[in-house]
């Protein structure tokens, strides 16, 4: 009897809901071929802010970051205003008590969300 490995047409993650999946090619001539599965994502984390999304938390000093939450809940304690991506993305100087945050170059291209209190 004899063994044969058979690679799948496009080699992917399992469907797992939200998941981020890197498809590594070693090159033309190899077989080797890595995937990569990151995941699931927690949609509700501040770097995936939009201009008039609310945030709870705002106020929670050395407490976690704040969370993306639905407009309408009564917690809501803050809103982001700007969001800048690329090398050297930062939000503008605090004009009052507001925040930010931060991913630099690296792992990432660069992002900064700004938000303000409601």
């Amino acid at each position: 009897m004899r063994t044969q490995h058979v690679e799948p047409k496009a080699p992917q993650c399992p469907d797992g809901g939200d998941v981020n999946a890197v498809v590594v090619h070693a090159g033309s001539t190899t077989d080797l071929r890595v995937v990569v599965c990151l995941g699931p994502a927690n949609r509700q984390h501040l770097g995936y802010g939009k201009p008039g999304d609310c945030l709870i938390g705002f106020g929670a000093a050395g407490g976690p970051a704040p969370e993306l939450v639905d407009c309408a809940d009564p917690a809501a304690d803050a809103t982001v205003t700007e969001v800048h991506r690329g090398a050297g993305a930062e939000c503008p100087r605090p004009v009052r008590a507001s925040g930010g945050f931060t991913l630099k170059p690296g792992a990432s291209a660069g992002l900064a969300v700004c938000y303000v209190p409601l």
